[in-house]
């Protein structure tokens, strides 16, 4: 073998040599496991829970509630038994505007300022603190009063109708305070008409009316209810105008004359009347309208015209009952003052009194002043024929406005 076929071998073998260890490499290469990197976990916060609201309560629906003669639309609900009602139909019924505050209400009242507030069970009174039965609540977004010892606060009557399960809230026949010592003539009329029935002297001619009137108005007298008295210092020359027995010329020939001069005037109604007697007497309607005119406040005169003396307790307690809960129902206001039939009455009506009525009218013929027996209110009786000079000279025998 010649050096050149050597070196030829030598570069072979090498080149082979070389192509294993590749070779080699490679299949270690391929068999040697890959590195795989782990992933870092990505953290996701858990979320708060979302508080679930605790759901209003439905509170039951109660009767219904008129304040001051005035339906209120929401009616009641009951809280815990006790009667709530809105709080802006409240005292809208009653004439006031509050001023609300956060959670507080405030309103003038009888010369006096009130206070309520959102989860409190006190009413505040010109800064005297007056117990409620609940707490004032918000309910599907308003105020809510418990209403009975609202009234309470306010002396205001609170009347149940259980029957009808109607409660009524009446200012007039609420625990007012009566200032003492005032003179107040109170004026004893019945009809308006120039032709009569049965007894002549109780209708008055319409031109005696007009004359009546006109002198009211010319001498500056002030034209007041039983209500009025809570205020009678507001007044210089006070007057109660009362005609008795709600008979149908009341509303077709006196009620326009009323109005003509916008004097206010108290009916005396016998509430059965229109059942007895026929259409005589004012319905429930006229009744309901005369009252709704804002001149004439509508008192009882009894249910049947019955004498009271002539009655058992329970004969005069069924006259004073039934009187009260029908004005109440037609009106919707509670009678507070009540007339004696003939102006007759005994100890025992005297007695039953003042859990019905606040107010007894007799007649007597002398001026009635405040502070003396309420039970006992006297009256001028105005008869046919008497003229304005007649009733002036009444005042001047009486020694009034001297």
């Amino acid at each position: 073998m010649n050096k050149t076929q050597i070196i030829r071998r030598t570069l072979l073998l090498l080149f082979v040599a070389a192509l294993l260890l590749g070779l080699s490499a490679c299949t270690s290469r391929d068999m040697a496991p890959e590195t795989v990197e782990t992933p870092v976990p990505t953290v996701v916060p858990t979320p708060e829970p979302t508080p679930t609201p605790t759901p209003e309560p439905d509170y039951p629906a109660l009767g219904p509630v008129t304040v001051d003669g005035t339906e209120l639309a929401s009616g009641s609900v009951a809280v815990n038994d006790i009667a709530y009602v809105s709080a802006a139909e409240y005292l809208e019924a009653l004439g006031v505007e509050p001023t609300e505050k956060g959670d507080t209400l405030s309103f003038p009242w009888r010369k006096g300022e009130i206070s309520l507030t959102v989860g409190m069970d006190i009413l505040l009174r010109d800064g005297t603190r007056e117990p409620l039965d609940g707490a004032v609540l918000r309910y599907h977004g308003q105020v809510w009063l418990p209403v009975r010892s609202v009234n309470n606060g306010l002396d205001i009557s609170s009347f149940n109708d259980e029957e009808q399960n109607h409660l009524y809230c009446t200012p007039g026949a609420g625990d007012w305070v009566l200032p003492e010592g005032y003179t107040v003539p109170v004026i004893m009329y019945h009809g308006v008409d120039d032709h009569y029935h049965e007894n002549e002297e109780l209708y008055c001619l319409r031109k005696d009316i007009l004359e009546q009137f006109q002198y009211y108005v010319d001498n500056g007298f002030d034209c007041i209810w039983f209500e009025d008295l809570e205020h009678i210092e507001d007044y210089d020359k006070p007057i109660i105008l009362t005609f008795d027995d709600g008979m149908t010329n009341n509303y077709t020939n006196l009620l326009p004359l009323l109005k003509q001069f916008n004097l206010k005037a108290t009916f005396f109604v016998i509430t059965n009347g229109y059942e007895k007697w026929g259409d005589m007497y004012m319905t429930d309607e006229m009744i309901r309208e005369v009252s709704e005119c804002g001149l004439v406040s509508v008192q009882s005169h009894s249910h049947n015209h019955a004498e009271m003396h002539t009655l058992n307790i329970r004969g005069q307690t069924a006259e004073l009952e039934q009187s009260k809960l029908r004005i109440t129902r037609i009106t919707g206001k509670e009678p507070f003052v009540f007339c004696y039939p003939r102006g007759a009455w005994n100890i025992n009506t005297l007695q039953l009194m003042p859990d019905y009525y606040r107010f007894g009218v007799d007649m007597g013929g002398k001026v009635y002043v405040t502070g003396s027996d309420p039970l006992k209110i006297t009256r001028f009786y105005i008869k046919r024929y008497f003229t304005a000079q007649n009733v002036d000279d009444m005042f001047q025998r009486a020694g009034l406005y001297q």
